[in-house]
């Protein structure tokens, strides 16, 4: 590889990072069986800013010792 396809991939994989990276808008939809019981609308943020401030992640609900799988999905 010479020099100017190396440039060239490293500017690629930056640019893909940063388009996935970007403030859009994104909803966080949690079901149960399937079934939504959940979907949250957020407007300009990141996925990163989902996952950690959102809370937008799978989670197991115990309630009389039953437990519950609830599945969260970015979209």
């Amino acid at each position: 590889m010479n020099k100017k396809t190396i440039k060239l991939l490293s500017i690629s994989t930056m640019f893909v990072f940063v388009i996935s990276s970007c403030a859009k808008d994104r909803t966080c939809e949690c079901t149960v069986n399937g079934s939504v019981i959940e979907d949250t609308q957020y407007e300009h943020v990141t996925k990163k800013w989902m996952k950690n401030t959102a809370q937008c992640v799978s989670y197991t609900s115990t309630s009389s010792g039953t437990s519950v799988k609830v599945e969260c999905e970015i979209k």
